[in-house]
């Protein structure tokens, strides 16, 4: 049976592979180094899946002493999932993906963290707070956020450039009935 885009980069493993690799290319071992609760034999087949179905490409290939060591970076393109996609994947799928990109983010915060480096307070973002948009506004800074993410990720790595993960969520919120929003359904 052939995956869906969505059930591919879903699995808990393969996500935290691609939230790891994103903006960079990384050998196999470079990736067991920074991922070194998951088994190599996991490790090594969810890198094979990854590569075959096009999600991660090999830039590169070095051989050391008899064998061929990979790298490897992320095909942007096959990780994002367009309207349709979405759809398609249905409200489980959706729910494991987000929950899995969630918690390789929360992988990385508290990797960053546990270094506690100097100025650390300067160097995260944490905000998060609600807005009043109606769907058409919502569609005009959902695309200009990820237009300016887009033209983020293009930014080469240079000397005293450090790889930043970003991650964007937004919902709709429950309805509420107020004098501010007439017509809106009480929460039950």
């Amino acid at each position: 049976m052939e995956k869906t885009k969505a059930s591919l980069i879903t699995h808990p493993i393969r996500a935290r592979l691609i939230l790891a690799i994103m903006g960079r290319e990384l050998t196999t071992q470079q990736l067991a180094t920074l991922l070194p609760d998951i088994p190599r034999t996991s490790l090594y087949r969810q890198i094979r899946e990854l590569t075959e179905a096009g999600v991660f490409t090999v830039v590169s290939e070095t051989a050391i002493r008899g064998t061929v060591e990979k790298t490897y970076a992320l095909s942007q393109s096959a990780v994002t999932l367009g309207n349709k996609e979405v759809r398609e994947a249905g409200h489980e799928e959706y729910v494991r993906l987000a929950s899995s990109y969630l918690g390789g983010m929360l992988d990385v915060y508290n990797a960053y963290l546990a270094r506690q480096e100097d100025n650390f307070a300067e160097n995260i973002l944490l905000r998060v707070g609600s807005v009043n948009l109606t769907d058409d506004e919502f569609q005009h800074f959902r695309k200009q956020l990820v237009d300016l993410l887009y033209w983020l990720r293009d930014i080469p790595p240079a000397p005293g450039r450090r790889r930043r993960v970003m991650g964007l969520l937004g919902v709709p919120d429950q309805p509420w009935s107020s004098p501010e929003q007439p017509g809106a359904e009480p929460m039950k």
